[in-house]
């Protein structure tokens, strides 16, 4: 526990820390982005599980899809062995990420490319305990088709991002922080326009912790919080607290993340073989189902690193 400290006073300051921005984050969809894909938001978490996993997400709101196909590593090769299982793999202290994403709505369209590298240093001799930090770079296209009998000319821009983020990891306890969006928007305010996605500079922490309830049965559950600080928006309560529950049984995995307070959010996974499937769901409290767009988002993803090695590990979160 002691490890974790450091982590909590920085991100008090990184928390309140900013300066202006404006008022969406880069992607902010697939929302399931946040349960399945969590590097996206911190790219120090890039490699901190043992296997290579390729995942795509799909997303789909009313009039506008989401799509976001992304990859993440641990670096192998001729470093210290950190597991004890004979035929485990040996990592280096580098792990890696990336990511393409595609935005819709009919008239907007955002397209987003990024790449993670982050960096492991181990805080105790059985290797269970580990400290990263990390980097991304990206860069965003935006188009616009514009809408004629509005007198709103199409039009194309694009721009780059930048995020970093520290992540400590043990087999109980996650905490993190990180920043994403640092460049904001290089497009002046006043002439964003319809014509442009708004971009925020977004400061994020991330904690949760495992509890054992049944070994035998695999049977354990991780509460959660992500606080999510927007800089140029009014940052009430319910738009900085997303908690969220994760409950594992073997290869099944179901939970709840509240990205909005305003709708009951649920997921499941599952692992089978070297695949693993996802589905997340928001249906909203106070209207009719038929009334109001249902976000529905798929998961599949593949173990690459088992793929590789002819091996199936389950149990592979």
């Amino acid at each position: 526990m002691k490890h974790i400290y450091p982590i909590l006073s920085a991100s008090l300051l990184f928390i309140i820390s900013g300066t202006n921005a404006f008022s969406q984050e880069i992607p902010y969809r697939p929302v399931a982005i946040q349960v399945f894909n969590p590097f996206i938001f911190n790219p120090a978490i890039a490699g901190s599980k043992d296997f290579a996993s390729l995942d795509f997400l799909f997303s789909s709101l009313g009039k506008s899809n989401s799509e976001l196909l992304s990859y993440e590593s641990r670096i192998t090769g001729k470093a210290e062995n950190y597991s004890n299982s004979p035929g485990s793999p040996e990592f280096t202290n580098l792990g890696l990420g990336a990511y393409v994403f595609h935005i819709s709505d009919g008239v907007r369209n955002n397209t987003g490319l990024n790449a993670s590298l982050a960096y492991h240093i181990r805080l105790d001799d059985k290797a269970l305990s580990f400290l990263a930090v990390g980097a991304s770079a990206s860069v965003i296209l935006n188009s616009y088709s514009g809408e004629p009998d509005l007198a709103r000319p199409a039009k194309k821009t694009s721009y780059p991002e930048l995020g970093t983020g520290i992540y400590y990891y043990s087999p109980q306890l996650i905490a993190g922080i990180s920043a994403i969006n640092l460049l904001g928007n290089p497009i002046k305010p006043e002439t964003l326009g319809f014509s442009h996605t708004q971009v925020s500079r977004q400061y994020i922490f991330l904690a949760g912790y495992k509890i054992v309830l049944s070994r035998n049965l695999k049977l354990l559950v991780e509460p959660s919080l992500t606080l999510k600080y927007t800089q140029g928006l009014s940052n009430d309560a319910s738009s900085i607290l997303k908690p969220g529950l994760k409950v594992y049984a073997g290869n099944f995995c179901a939970g709840t993340y509240f990205n909005d307070f305003n709708k009951a959010s649920f997921f499941i996974q599952t692992n089978y073989n070297i695949l693993h499937m996802g589905a997340y769901f928001e249906l909203p409290f106070r209207s009719a189902y038929f009334r109001s767009p249902l976000l529905a988002e798929l998961k599949v993803g593949v173990d690459i690193s088992a793929l590789r090695a002819g091996i199936s590990r389950k149990n592979h979160w």
